[in-house]
């Protein structure tokens, strides 16, 4: 028999809390949002396999589109259309470009001869006697005639529409320009009119050759230079009416105070400021430094030497502005 000892202790008893038992509500919250999340999910993709109505908007630019259009053909119109309007991207575009404007510059170089004292004009001592006769100029004018009007017909003929082509400003002005030469040619060889009867009628056909230099700035459009001039001028046109409403406003300004300084009502030379309007005159030529010199107001009047130097001072300085604005969105444009 085997004895065992007791311990004459009471055994311990652990009093201590049990370990906190960890929270489920994390697990809870986690599992609960990963539902939603699916459940949002399988809504979005039932709702995208539904289809959807088109709104108004989408059903406004339908009806303004309408169906789609097939591109353009290639034919040769629409190149020859490209040749013209992009000149310096072709051989063939660089031929016509340089052929019209030789054409132009030639036209405008017998205009410019036709005016001189030569043998055309008239007189036994002509004083340039080496110059085209009247028969040579009229020979010339119909050749430029013909290239011109074959221009403008092939210009025609390529047309996208007729309507587009009659309403550009460049158009009639070609028209306006052939009207002389053309009109030189049927009054002389359909009509049959002598030169005295021609003469009346040129003296007013023959302004519309103004139109002529026109047609080299609708030529070099499409060139790189002329583009910065024409983006310079539209920039420079609101500034610029800006100061020219100041100009006038100074100017009339100071011809006024110049007319009541010097009262004058003669005609005679002794009086050069008779009324406001020939104030102005006075003072835009002064404020500009052209200085004419057909009018001089009178050393002896103070009043109006002051009047006087402070539109000189004033021109000078006005002067510098437009400069600079158009300088300025030159170099930025």
């Amino acid at each position: 028999m085997v004895k065992v000892a007791v311990s004459p202790h009471p055994r311990l008893v652990s009093v201590l809390p049990p370990p906190p038992r960890q929270s489920t509500d994390s697990n809870l919250f986690e599992s609960t949002r990963m539902v939603s999340t699916r459940r949002d999910s399988l809504s979005v993709n039932a709702s995208s396999s539904l289809p959807r109505a088109p709104s108004a908007t989408t059903l406004k630019l339908a009806r303004r589109s309408g169906p789609l259009k097939a591109p353009p053909r290639n034919t040769w119109r629409r190149r020859a259309r490209h040749m013209i309007k992009y000149s310096r991207a072709s051989y063939a575009g660089l031929i016509y470009l340089y052929s019209i404007l030789a054409a132009i510059i030639g036209h405008l170089i017998l205009m410019v001869m036709e005016t001189m004292d030569g043998p055309a004009n008239g007189g036994s001592d002509p004083a340039y006697p080496y110059l085209p006769s009247t028969e040579a100029y009229a020979m010339w004018d119909m050749v430029f005639a013909v290239i011109f009007g074959a221009d403008l017909v092939f210009q025609c003929v390529i047309a996208r529409t007729q309507r587009k082509f009659w309403t550009r400003p460049v158009t009639w002005i070609n028209i306006l320009a052939l009207v002389p030469s053309v009109g030189s040619v049927v009054m002389r060889d359909g009509l049959h009119y002598s030169t005295a009867k021609r003469k009346p009628i040129n003296r007013y056909v023959t302004l519309l050759e103004l139109f002529r230099t026109t047609r080299v700035l609708f030529m070099l459009r499409n060139v790189d230079g002329i583009k910065v001039l024409r983006m310079t001028v539209i920039n420079c046109l609101a500034p610029l009416l800006i100061t020219l409403f100041f100009l006038v406003t100074l100017v009339m300004l100071f011809a006024t105070m110049l007319f009541y300084a010097v009262p004058c009502y003669s005609s005679s030379s002794l009086c050069p400021i008779t009324d406001i309007f020939n104030a102005g005159y006075f003072v835009m030529v002064t404020v500009s430094t052209v200085g004419y010199g057909d009018q001089v107001v009178s050393t002896d009047d103070g009043v109006a030497i002051l009047i006087t130097t402070g539109a000189m001072i004033f021109g000078s300085l006005y002067l510098a502005m437009p400069l600079a604005i158009i300088g300025m969105t030159y170099e930025t444009t």
